[in-house]
């Protein structure tokens, strides 16, 4: 049908055609692209959901311990000059330096958003964000 047209008609619409053939895959690679960064947030959320849940199991840990340290240092009946030696004898000094370290890693930023677990996943990410963005 194209090749009985006249050339001044026919050009506008194979130029037009073509354009469309090249948005077609663009879109496509966009929404894969999009799609495989919303899988990776979802993971990633999904993730601090299981870290948030192993964490509270842990924050009834540290609980216990400040619940004991605190009845040692609230005790009127040890001295202030016994009050180390009486925390040590309740609360071994490994004990409290393990959950020192543990506490650290409870500590999340406030606005906590799961960025840390996404960049877990910023070495695939950056395999095929490059190529895509030129």
């Amino acid at each position: 049908m194209t090749k009985r047209m006249a050339s001044w008609r026919r050009d506008p619409i194979l130029v037009a055609f073509l354009h469309q053939a090249l948005l077609h895959p663009t879109d496509v690679a966009v929404d894969f692209d999009d799609q495989c960064l919303w899988e990776y947030h979802g993971a990633a959320k999904k993730e601090l959901i299981e870290f948030r849940q192993n964490m509270a199991r842990s924050t009834h840990e540290k609980l216990r311990l400040l619940r004991e340290l605190a009845a040692v240092l609230l005790d009127p009946d040890i001295e202030d000059e016994a009050m180390r030696a009486a925390s040590f004898e309740r609360v071994p000094e490994e004990t409290r330096r393990k959950a020192l370290s543990a506490t650290q890693a409870l500590i999340r930023p406030r606005h906590d958003d799961a960025i840390d677990f996404f960049g877990k996943r910023y070495r695939t990410v950056r395999q095929f964000a490059p190529a895509f963005l030129m």
